[in-house]
């Protein structure tokens, strides 16, 4: 992850790879607590995105959804890519305790992510994050580049 993350690029397999890996580690913290759905359709072959651009989502789901939740928890993510454009749909049950219920104030993950995607897909991006009192969505269209304009400066 580390070495993955200098590059300005990396392979959409790899990314979706990172974040697998991360739910996977989730689901062995809370063994049959945690409802998890994961579905990935389309041909990732080529694409390449911005390193840790989905993991902050997922990181989020856990942090203010499952790990605040007593009972059964439950996790839901869609990945759908075609052509250049991906579709990242994450949704996950929030804590039905009164003191979780507060909104909680968007932290500084989930700006720098916000802020990322601007600079690096400007205009080319839509994130849509939503709440009720029992569920957390987000939604992420990117429509990916060729790469081109990630290129180091060798000079």
């Amino acid at each position: 992850m580390v070495s993955e993350c200098t590059a300005p690029l990396i392979s959409l397999t790899n990314e979706l790879e990172i974040v697998k890996t991360y739910l996977e580690l989730g689901k062995t913290r809370f063994v049959e607590r945690l409802d998890l759905t994961v579905n990935i359709q389309g041909d990732l072959a080529g694409k390449q995105i911005a390193p840790l651009m989905l993991l902050p989502f997922v990181e989020n789901a856990f942090k203010h959804g499952v790990d605040k939740t007593v009972g059964q928890a439950w996790m839901s993510l869609d990945v759908c890519i075609k052509d250049c454009q991906v579709k990242f749909k994450l949704i996950n049950g929030k804590s039905d305790e009164k003191e979780n219920s507060k909104p909680i104030p968007s932290g500084i993950g989930l700006q720098n992510v916000k802020k990322r995607l601007m600079l690096l897909y400007p205009n080319t991006h839509e994130l849509r994050i939503s709440e009720t009192d029992e569920t957390f969505l987000v939604i992420l269209n990117i429509e990916l580049q060729n790469g081109s304009k990630y290129k180091l400066n060798e000079n």
